[in-house]
């Protein structure tokens, strides 16, 4: 698992509601100013696949 997907990953498990990936990639943004939305849509994408395995 990437860097960025244990922050995101992070930023979920710690929210009290549902979050859209654009607060995820403002919160991400917070950890790793490079980081872009398309980040946060590919590693979402990612862990649902996980997920569903």
């Amino acid at each position: 698992m990437t860097k960025n997907a244990r922050y995101i990953l992070e930023i979920i498990n710690h929210s009290t509601e549902h979050l859209t990936a654009e607060q995820i990639y403002l919160s991400l943004r917070e950890k790793n100013a490079k980081a872009v939305l398309a980040t946060v849509y590919n590693n979402l994408s990612s862990l649902r696949i996980r997920i569903n395995q």
